[in-house]
């Protein structure tokens, strides 16, 4: 089935229980809501005020939903805060990753003809993957530290408490959580699946 929306774009969607979600960059509230067959239902706004006040390429970010609660996360690739969002789609306060990190400058170049190029200062991400299962948050964090890619950290989607951080043999792109099992790709040296078995 082929949706028509009445969005011009969005940066992301999150399939929920009750349908999905979209972020459109340019529309003024954040988060629009719609059944599964593509009609609105509600709009909201994540309850940080420094968000609009972000170039829309700082920005980008993650989502993850617990498909069993119909929790679901928001996390910045860049810069320092995550939202924990329940069922009803009610948004914690922002909340911080264990390593700050700061959002990107933007720089924006006028060429010719009037056209402008706009593009990010290269600095570390924060959020390359998140993942929720239950209460747990699971972040594959970039940052700054030797570990870098290789940490998955772990926090309460209650309370925002840090609980701790998963170590990976190697840098990673992307996290999956089933059950006990933590699933891996990697795209270097070769692009690789990997499954490993949590411990506690």
């Amino acid at each position: 089935t082929m949706l028509k929306m009445r969005l011009a774009y969005s940066s992301m969607i999150t399939p929920t229980a009750a349908g999905f979600i979209l972020y459109p960059p340019d529309q003024p509230a954040d988060l629009h809501y719609f059944t599964p067959q593509g009609d609105p239902v509600r709009t909201d706004s994540l309850p940080w005020s420094g968000f609009h006040q972000l170039e829309s390429l700082a920005r980008q970010f993650r989502t993850a939903v617990d498909p069993k609660s119909g929790r679901w996360v928001l996390g910045f690739i860049y810069g320092n805060g995550w939202f924990a969002f329940d069922s009803a789609g009610h948004a914690s306060e922002r909340r911080f990753y264990v390593e700050p990190t700061r959002f990107p400058a933007v720089i924006k170049e006028h060429k010719e003809r009037g056209t402008v190029i706009t593009s990010l200062i290269r600095t570390p991400a924060s959020a390359l993957d998140i993942q929720l299962v239950g209460d747990t948050v699971f972040v594959l964090f970039d940052g700054q530290e030797p570990a870098r890619r290789r940490k998955v950290d772990m926090y309460s989607w209650e309370t925002g408490k840090y609980f701790g951080s998963l170590m990976l043999p190697e840098p990673a792109d992307n996290i999956s959580i089933a059950g006990a099992s933590l699933r891996v790709f990697s795209s270097y040296p070769v692009p690789k699946l990997a499954y490993y078995e949590r411990v506690r």
